[in-house]
């Protein structure tokens, strides 16, 4: 059977509930995205994203003929998003329900691209606009759907070699780690796809008590910058995690990018250690007195402005929520 076409697909969704899309501005909502929940589910480059999707300011005609990948993005990423949304149309519904319409209509394109019979090439915009459906279904709560999905994001990515997409810099001097500020920008962009699917994969396995899907010790992908920074296409040299399960503490150590998402990221790791040891049916008293001794290392090492102190701000804005919340985000994964 032969896929619909793409118009049908916009068709289908300006017939159904999905007609909001006109109702509201789409800029409007798409900035919501990048507002809301681009912090911490960091996919998309921005300008180059505006400059996609939003090219003619948002006018209708502009989403008349999209591909089905770039439908898949865009309802998902409505999915996260509409829940900020002040439109009247929502008025009457809550705040968790208000993504539900984007999701399915999401979940029926993943469903026709992903079907074995003639499936759509794997790329970079597939695996995004899974990881959105993906996160969608995480925040509303672990099943086996979103089981799947975190599955399917994970196999994509290997199949994409995300896992590889910084291996010929092992062992390169960090100031030559780019060939321009466009070639870093665009591995960039490769590079938050696979610390996204690393975050999902770790989350659900922990939760659930199941073995990674991902092997840690072939992740050969630096850490990622700040937004600012690559919106700005400003390169920035950074650190693979290292490899040694007890000096992953070492992964930013003497290292230019001090991104708190990066030690974030790091943090998560220390954690997939601790989940992996904990799944070991013997564990010795010294594998553990090493564990310990990372964690305590880990904690001296982050700069001061990371930790969670009377120094630090309480009082949330625009300038600061970004930082704050991955601020408590590693005080909690440390404490867990």
């Amino acid at each position: 059977m032969r896929f619909r076409s793409t118009r049908r697909w916009w068709t289908n969704c300006e017939s159904s509930s999905l007609g909001l899309w006109d109702s509201v501005s789409k800029l409007r909502r798409i900035n919501l995205f990048f507002v809301k929940i681009s912090a911490f589910v960091s996919l998309f480059h921005r300008p180059r994203f505006y400059q996609q999707y939003v090219v003619d300011g948002g006018c209708g005609t502009r989403y008349q003929n999209l591909e089905k990948v770039d439908a898949l993005i865009l309802n998902a990423l409505l999915a996260l998003s509409a829940r900020f949304s002040p439109s009247p149309y929502f008025v009457d519904t809550p705040p968790k329900d208000r993504g539900r319409p984007f999701a399915r209509v999401a979940k029926s394109i993943y469903e026709d691209v992903m079907k074995l019979d003639e499936p759509t090439k794997p790329s970079l915009r597939l695996l995004q606009g899974c990881l959105l459906l993906a996160y969608y279904h995480q925040i509303c709560g672990l099943t086996a759907q979103s089981w799947v999905l975190v599955g399917t994001c994970c196999r994509l990515a290997y199949g994409l070699d995300l896992n590889n997409v910084d291996k010929d810099l092992l062992g390169v001097d960090k100031s030559i780690q780019w060939t321009s500020p466009n070639d870093w920008s665009e591995r960039e962009e490769h590079r938050r796809a696979w610390w996204l699917v690393w975050e999902l994969d770790m989350f659900a396995s922990t939760i659930l008590r199941r073995p990674h899907t991902i092997d840690k010790n072939q992740m050969h992908a630096l850490l990622p910058v700040c937004d600012s920074q690559w919106f700005a296409d400003i390169p920035v040299a950074s650190n693979f995690i290292n490899p040694e399960p007890f000096n992953i503490w070492k992964s930013l150590r003497d290292c230019p990018n001090q991104n708190v998402r990066a030690w974030f990221l790091v943090s998560q790791v220390l954690m997939g250690t601790a989940h992996d040891l904990s799944q070991r049916h013997h564990t010795s008293a010294e594998d553990l007195a090493e564990f310990v001794s990372s964690l305590t290392c880990f904690d001296l090492l982050l700069p001061s402005k990371y930790h969670l102190n009377s120094n630090m701000s309480v009082a949330f804005d625009t300038e600061n929520f970004e930082t704050n919340n991955w601020i408590i985000s590693l005080a909690l994964m440390l404490h867990t």
